[in-house]
């Protein structure tokens, strides 16, 4: 898993836009790019996303379905930051919006406040679906590593499930999506071992205890499920 982490950290944007066929590349001329967009209303740049919407629509009434990516880093570090152009691939029909968000990472807040943050993203798109001409009800969610965790229990949780949060300004609309895609995520932390064998894994166990906000040997069972999207399931 430290491997995972560590690679959706050095994925390259000037290396992936170098990997991407001329087509894909100008694909860019046809999308409007709009970046910093506040789906919270605060002054937290975490709260940030990014969004590319096609700039023809095959008639004014059209929906765009939205590709939706969360960046992975161990809850602890990564960006929004060029990672929406890990989606070029899929928009060079122009036939898809892209989105790609911040959250708060665990030096700043424990869980939940990480998938409080991921569904207040999800409504925000949802409410400003008429404004970018995008299909609120056809939403897909991909994430890798902590990012694959994250779209994965947005994909399993419904709101009885206590993790909806009140973020945002649109608590009323639903945060449910369509689909997920979830690249080397973590699931299920129940068998997770308190106490490493290996210095990766002892890595491991602290950005997990660094997400539940207390040593993992101390953390009740209880709370070990409520981070596994498995438990929604």
């Amino acid at each position: 898993m430290v491997f995972s982490l560590i690679l959706s950290l050095l994925v390259s944007s000037t290396a992936y836009l170098a990997e991407l066929p001329a087509p894909v590349q100008h694909a860019l001329e046809d999308y409007n790019f709009h970046t910093n967009l506040n789906y919270v209303g605060d002054h937290n740049p975490r709260h940030h996303l990014d969004l590319l919407v096609p700039k023809a629509l095959p008639s004014p009434t059209s929906k765009t379905p939205v590709i939706l990516f969360v960046h992975g880093g161990g809850w602890k570090m990564g960006s929004k930051d060029n990672e929406i152009f890990k989606i070029l691939r899929f928009l060079h029909k122009g036939q898809y919006a892209a989105a790609s968000i911040n959250y708060r990472l665990t030096n700043e807040a424990p869980w939940p406040a990480q998938i409080h943050d991921c569904k207040a993203a999800v409504r925000w798109i949802k409410g400003h679906a008429e404004e970018y001409h995008l299909d609120p009800d056809r939403i897909i969610v991909w994430g890798a590593s902590a990012g694959g965790h994250l779209v994965t229990t947005l994909g399993t949780t419904k709101p009885e499930d206590g993790l909806e949060g009140d973020l945002g300004p649109f608590p009323h609309i639903p945060s449910n999506v369509l689909g997920v895609i979830n690249y080397f995520g973590p699931c299920d932390f129940r068998q997770m071992r308190t106490v490493g064998q290996s210095m990766e894994e002892n890595m491991v166990i602290d950005l997990i205890s660094d997400l539940v906000g207390e040593p993992l040997n101390t953390a009740s069972p209880e709370k070990i499920a409520s981070i596994s999207p498995v438990t929604y399931v």
